[in-house]
């Protein structure tokens, strides 16, 4: 007895709108996988670069912390005489603000001494007269120096040094000793001068401001100083990573 065999459905394959439907939805996985991937990279970016601007914020901080009480070591109050670059007359302290107006940027300068120190040997009588000391071992041509005798204090710029008599040159035609700064009748300069005793000590300069020239690409705040170069310190909230320019160099001027 023959028994017919059931009919079998021919093979076939997906229709087109088989195909273009499944191609949609691997386009929409794909594209989320692809976002959220993009958008957790963005986050982890961000998140480092706050990271990175409170840390820097942070050292700035416990650097201007550090220096700001070391500001005055040497002297303490005692304002200090002495000369700008330009040969004029300065009055400094150990902390100066150099807030001017509204507009403008805050700055501080911060001034201390507590680097090398020697001690005068033989009376100095006058801002122009080579410095006897003990020793000049750590100080070099164009140091900021601190001479006081506990009393009053005067900032001179070295022009020379000599390791075998031990004495430091000031020269008057450096606009830094220009006598105009250490006047006696002014009480800019002790009557006697400084005695053996007096204290000398190499002045540390810092000075912190916001760098916001024409031409910087991002506000940043910035410290120069006597014994390091110009430098950003920390980028400020709108900062987005780009560095600002190199700022001005000292900070008496």
């Amino acid at each position: 007895m023959n028994v017919p065999a059931p009919s079998r459905r021919p093979d076939r394959g997906f229709t087109l709108i088989e195909v273009l439907v499944a191609l949609v939805l691997t386009a929409f996985v794909l594209g989320g996988i692809t976002m959220a991937f993009y958008r957790t990279t963005s986050e982890a970016l961000r998140l480092r670069d706050v990271t990175d601007r409170r840390q820097s914020a942070r050292t700035a901080v416990q650097l201007i912390e550090r220096e700001a009480r070391m500001a005055g070591s040497g002297w303490g109050r005692i304002p200090v005489y002495g000369n700008n670059s330009s040969g004029q007359a300065v009055t400094l302290s150990a902390v100066t603000p150099g807030f001017t107006s509204i507009a403008a940027d805050d700055s501080v300068l911060l001034i201390g001494a507590w680097q090398t120190a020697t001690v005068v040997t033989d009376q100095m009588p006058s801002s122009s007269t080579n410095l006897k000391v003990q020793d000049v071992t750590g100080f070099n041509p164009n140091d900021l120096i601190l001479v006081t005798n506990g009393l009053q204090a005067n900032m001179v710029q070295i022009t020379s040094t000599n390791s075998s008599s031990e004495k430091i040159g000031c020269n008057p035609a450096n606009p830094y000793n220009s006598p105009g700064g250490y006047k006696v009748s002014d009480g800019h300069w002790p009557a006697s001068g400084y005695g053996p005793g007096s204290l000398v000590e190499k002045l540390t300069l810092s000075s912190y401001y916001m760098d916001r020239r024409t031409g910087s690409p991002r506000s940043c705040a910035t410290s120069t100083g006597s014994r390091r170069r110009s430098a950003p310190i920390t980028w400020m909230a709108s900062v987005s990573g780009t560095r600002c320019r190199t700022a001005p160099g000292p900070a008496i001027r």
